[in-house]
């Protein structure tokens, strides 16, 4: 019997020394390029979004593995189920050879765009969305398989106590919201919370209205009333706000102090609040994102409250007369005024350290001056000691120097053989630069002179065409061989220039003005060749067609960056295009060329075509 033991616990042994050596083929690898895909709600680069993204940007990236892949597909405030079912089928294509690990849906419109097409464009993927303001759609997606995310409440009830108990005046709460379901819903909680006040507070409603009135009745609200500000990004008449921007006219206006939920807002004079910031947000996302990729079942992961502060700004303290003691324990306050000793505490501290070391330096120096005296005796004796050895040293220098010397003079001409060979390939490469400027232009020129010999028409136009866009190769090509930098090149040289040339080749008998701004900012060389393109068929096509029977008109072109979101709009007043004309459908070359090339800069194009035609071209700067 125990012989039988022996022989099982030997074949156990045997056993999992297998499975250990085994398992690592079969483990997944920690090294393995892992895909998140972040779609954002706003394309508009809000302060809340952009402090959002930062911060989850920066979390992603202690995992250096991490692949991010991020979207901006809706431009405006409003959710479009007739665009998100076309935007639908552009990424069922365009990701159908990606495997995401965490796909990552920032606000509103993104999550309501996972809720409809998730399931279908990426089943089963761990989805962590920050979901907007709305319970119900939280308590919804709790409900959801392989979902977790971020929820930032907004304490709108925290915030008007914190109000009530700093400013105990008050008779009156005005609430300023827009139009968009963001706000509705903030609205929609404010009224409730409201009604726990029972009648001894006043509230007035400034919502859903145009933002100029707004802003009017601010400056002429009763006396002992408290603003909260909600949510301003859409007004009544379908204008779109930035809020931080629109807070500041609000701000001036007003005669009350003004509350708000967001810290992205404490720049535009908000006295405080109860308040949600977007940097714990996108650390949030970023932590929960975290922990999928290591491994964890994002079943088990709930739901992230972010936590709020209170923050307070010091210049509207004063103004309203709140005092600092009177503020939670916490209380974050920007902008504070400080006495002398909290300026420079920490100067102060250093210059009477340095007083009492120098102190302790001196007294030192005393005793080691008495020292310094019975060692100076020691020294003279050595010294004669040291000369006869610096006098052999020297010797031995004067050999090391004269070998250096010569040393330095083969260097010297190898040198002068480096310089000669680079200028002689300079010479050679300047040689190569004419001959293709030759051979663009001789081709750009045999393509002109076939087209006077054409009687076709459209065969005629497609030369001509071809010629243009030989033309600006040609001019990218010049400008790059000219620069210092081959990868680069200045947007406001390049295309003024390319402006020049185009309108050079069409003969508008100075009939049509052309009107450019162009922001000096620089792209890389492969962008700039897309957007020359994309603009000599667009300018080529405004004159062909915008301005019939030889009739004059106006061109304007404008091209601007911010925080790396470019945008190129080309306008004409001309007869405008045809009600049913989709770029995407067009038959022609042309156009087929530039929503190519609009596809590859990952950009989007809207065609405006109540006055004339504008074409607005927006894309990010790599």
């Amino acid at each position: 019997m125990k012989k039988d033991f022996l022989y099982i616990l030997t074949a156990v042994f045997i056993l999992c020394s297998l499975i250990i050596s085994v398992h690592p083929i079969f483990s997944t690898d920690p090294n393995e390029q892992k895909q998140v895909l972040i779609l954002f709600s706003n394309s508009l680069g809000t302060p809340w979004q952009s402090q959002t993204r930062k911060s989850l940007y920066k979390g992603l990236s202690i995992n250096p593995n991490i692949n991010i892949i991020a979207k901006f597909p809706w431009s405006d405030t409003q959710y479009n189920e007739s665009s998100s079912e076309l935007l639908f089928e552009f990424y069922k294509n365009k990701f159908q050879n990606i495997k995401f690990d965490v796909v990552i849906p920032v606000s509103t419109y993104a999550t309501l765009f996972m809720l409809e097409y998730g399931d279908r464009l990426f089943p089963e993927i761990p989805v962590v969305a920050l979901p907007g303001s709305s319970k119900e759609r939280l308590e919804y997606i709790k409900t959801r398989p392989n979902w977790t995310g971020v929820f930032a409440d907004k304490k709108i009830m925290e915030t008007i106590d914190i109000a009530l108990e700093l400013q105990p005046k008050t008779e009156n709460i005005a609430i300023i919201s827009g139009s968009s379901s963001n706000a509705k819903t903030l609205e929609i909680n404010a009224r409730e919370i409201a009604k726990k006040y029972n009648n001894d507070l006043n509230f007035i409603y400034l919502t859903d209205m145009p933002m100029d009135d707004i802003v009017h009745k601010t400056a002429y609200l009763p006396d002992n009333t408290v603003i909260l500000y909600l949510l301003t990004l859409l007004d009544s008449e379908g204008n779109t706000f930035i809020p931080k921007n629109i807070l500041k006219d609000i701000t001036e206006s007003a005669n009350a102090p003004v509350y708000a939920l967001w810290d992205t807002l404490m720049e535009s004079a908000v006295l405080g609040g109860y308040m949600v910031s977007p940097h714990y947000e996108g650390k949030a996302l970023a932590n929960t994102t975290l922990r999928i990729i290591g491994g964890e079942n994002v079943e088990s992961i709930p739901f992230n409250l972010s936590s709020n502060k209170y923050f307070f700004d010091w210049n509207q303290m004063e103004k309203w007369n709140i005092q600092e003691q009177n503020l939670p324990a916490d209380s974050i306050i920007l902008n504070k005024h400080y006495s002398l000793w909290n300026l420079y505490k920490k100067q102060i501290i250093f210059i009477i350290s340095i007083i009492l070391i120098q102190s302790f330096l001196i007294v030192t120096l005393l005793i080691l001056q008495s020292r310094l005296r019975r060692v100076r005796k020691s020294l003279s004796k050595s010294h004669k000691e040291l000369e006869s050895k610096v006098i052999d040293r020297t010797k031995d220098l004067t050999v090391s120097n004269t070998n250096l010397n010569i040393e330095i003079n083969n260097h010297k001409t190898a040198k002068d053989q480096v310089q000669a060979l680079l200028e002689e390939k300079e010479l050679i490469l300047s040689e190569v630069h004419h001959r293709i400027k030759n051979n663009m232009t001789t081709v750009m020129q045999l393509l002109f002179m076939q087209s006077t010999n054409m009687k076709n028409e459209e065969a005629v136009n497609s030369l001509k065409n071809a010629g243009n866009r030989i033309q600006s190769m040609m001019l990218l090509y010049d400008k790059l061989y000219r620069g210092s930098v081959f990868e680069n090149m200045k947007v406001k040289d390049y295309l003024e220039t390319l402006i020049t040339e185009i309108i050079g080749n069409l003969d508008i008998s100075n009939k049509i003005l052309i009107e450019t701004n162009i922001e000096d900012f620089v792209l890389d060389s492969k962008t700039i060749f897309n957007l020359g393109i994309i603009l000599n068929e667009l300018i080529t096509n405004i004159v062909k067609y915008a301005f019939p029977d030889e009739k004059g008109g106006n061109i304007t072109l404008s091209a601007s960056i911010y925080n790396n979101h470019i945008s190129i709009i080309i306008q004409d007043n001309g007869i405008g295009l045809p009600e049913d004309f989709d770029i995407e459908k067009s038959q022609g070359f042309g156009l087929s060329l530039v929503n190519m090339l609009i596809i590859q800069l990952e950009g989007v194009i809207n065609i405006d075509k109540k006055e004339g035609t504008k074409f607005t071209l927006e894309f990010e700067k790599n």
